[in-house]
């Protein structure tokens, strides 16, 4: 590795992720779902029904593209869009039974995959990383809200 990457923060965290995401591609091959329409469907099988902004929130990727991920996934019948009852301006969107047991198919090939990266790590190193990551992930949308209130 060049010298200029050694402790480059974007540079090991991106490769973390590919690394970490070309081991997912090859458990979701099978079911011809891509990265990211996993994340939706993780995020809304953890949240159970959400609008387009907050699964944009929780899973940090664009709402155009995460408007046509749903609309994918409302294809294949993994997803289904509905009125907010509290606000018919929003729509909400969940799993469908379908979907649902497909991502619960999916889930524990992924937990495995964190599970093998995160063995080299002892339990208190592994909560000390997620806090880390917590922390700095909370100071990078601080910065954000704060350079959109600068401009």
């Amino acid at each position: 590795m060049p010298a200029q990457a050694e402790g480059y923060l974007p540079h090991a965290l991106s490769r973390l992720m590919n690394g970490l995401n070309a081991r997912l591609m090859k458990a979701l091959r099978p079911t011809d779902l891509t990265i990211q329409q996993f994340r939706v469907m993780q995020f809304l099988r953890w949240v159970d029904v959400a609008s387009i902004s907050e699964i944009c929130k929780g899973t940090v990727i664009e709402q155009s593209v995460v408007s046509r991920i749903v609309d994918q996934l409302q294809q294949r019948g993994f997803a289904s869009r509905s009125r907010s009852a509290a606000s018919g301006r929003v729509v909400e969107v969940k799993l469908t039974a379908v979907g649902v047991a497909v991502y619960d198919a999916l889930d524990p090939q992924a937990r495995k995959i964190v599970e093998a990266t995160t063995s080299v790590l002892d339990p208190a190193e592994q909560r000390q990383l997620h806090g880390l990551l917590g922390r700095l992930f909370e100071q990078v949308q601080k910065l954000e809200q704060d350079d959109g209130e600068q401009a």
